[in-house]
């Protein structure tokens, strides 16, 4: 769902605030909805997330590697790592996150409407939900702002549960759900899918959906079993050692080679078989390792108001 989930699929531009007391369901509400309450078509009346991030630039750039630290204009030494001056680092948080610096910290915070309207990415959106018992299939159909997307419309997927007041939208997928086999266990979701789960209100013809929105909402969950499949070919942890040495520790053991158009350690037997499968690895990084390495801090919402057809 390209236009729902923007801020789920671009790493460290989401930036999100929590949901405020008038947000969250009153304590011993008594409402309960199915996806029956669902069902039928419902045009998209606003779709807005309230954004806030802080990254430590300090630890984020103290793991940048020689190279990477000379193109950001800074100091490397194998000790400390690269030291960016202040003033670059006010710049990189200016430009970047359009964010403040206090401390070695950026933070940032923003408010954006992603529809519907002239001036928004999109000019209007329709949801359509079939229900099917414990489920609903979902057809999502974006007209698009032509100043923001050169696609006219967009078509995306998903299925949808409700409980009581729980909503969650399983996305992912070009599914038109013309082959979908009711009777599957729909825990068995496409490994591209994203979750996102919230709460949901329901006032006569118009229905808020409320997601929260961390860090951990951009996870993969078959990440660690796929991350081990694709590099069986790099052998033993040899390899894991090897990257993680400087360039003089590197020179010290056998089965390591320093790269210096790489900047980096290899396993000397592994490099040139599988360099080219290197390549993707960067890709492949855990995204909790990539905000521990940022020391990144995301919190926030995405409200979706819709009012039926």
């Amino acid at each position: 769902m390209k236009r729902i989930l923007t801020y789920m699929l671009i790493l460290p531009l989401v930036f999100v605030t929590g949901c405020s007391e008038e947000e969250e369901n009153p304590a011993g509400s008594s409402e309960s909805y199915t996806v029956e309450d669902l069902a039928g078509t419902w045009d998209t009346i606003s779709q807005s997330s309230e954004m806030s991030m802080s990254v430590d630039l300090g630890l984020m750039f103290s793991e940048m590697d020689a190279y990477s630290c000379e193109y950001m204009d800074g100091t490397y030494t194998e000790g400390e790592g690269c030291v960016i001056s202040e003033e670059n680092m006010e710049d990189f948080c200016d430009v970047m996150f359009s964010g403040t610096l206090s401390g070695g910290t950026c933070s940032a915070s923003m408010t954006e409407n992603l529809c519907c309207g002239s001036e928004m990415e999109m000019l209007s959106q329709t949801i359509t939900i079939v229900a099917h018992g414990d489920h609903g299939d979902v057809t999502i159909v974006a007209t698009n702002n032509p100043d923001y997307d050169d696609d006219a419309t967009d078509t995306d997927y998903a299925t949808v549960e409700v409980d009581g007041t729980d909503i969650t939208f399983t996305m992912g997928g070009d599914d038109d759900h013309d082959d979908h086999d009711h009777d599957d266990d729909h825990d068995d979701h496409d490994d591209e899918s994203v979750v996102l789960s919230g709460t949901l209100t329901i006032d006569g013809n118009t229905a808020t959906m409320v997601f929260p929105i961390d860090a951990d909402s951009f996870g993969d969950d078959d990440h660690d079993d796929d991350h081990d499949d694709d590099h069986d070919d790099h052998g033993d942890d040899d390899h894991s050692d090897c990257e993680v040495l400087t360039e003089s520790e590197c020179e010290t053991h056998t089965d390591c080679e320093w790269h210096s158009d790489d900047m980096m350690c290899e396993d000397a037997d592994d490099h040139d078989d599988d360099h080219d499968d290197d390549d993707h690895d960067d890709d492949d990084h855990d995204d909790d390792d990539m905000d521990d390495m940022m020391g990144m801090i995301m919190s926030g919402t995405m409200t979706i108001v819709l009012e039926k057809q």
